[in-house]
């Protein structure tokens, strides 16, 4: 799931709610919340996808949307 934030595609949110639970989802989100609002990342077409800006940083991106179990 995180290697696709590095794709031009990004993360198939669609994708998401089929394979993963719904908690899982919900802390993506949360997490990805202000990635989103200094632009970094940005949902195009029910993707989430890094920006130009979010290339930059995408690495600690990725750090604060993986869940730990």
């Amino acid at each position: 799931m995180i290697t696709a934030l590095r794709t031009s595609a990004g993360i198939d949110l669609q994708y998401l709610q089929t394979n993963f639970q719904k908690s899982k989802i919900d802390y993506l989100l949360r997490q990805a919340d202000s990635f989103l609002k200094s632009n970094k990342l940005e949902f195009v077409e029910n993707h989430l996808k890094l920006t130009h800006n979010g290339i930059f940083i995408s690495d600690k991106i990725m750090e604060e949307l993986i869940v730990i179990e």
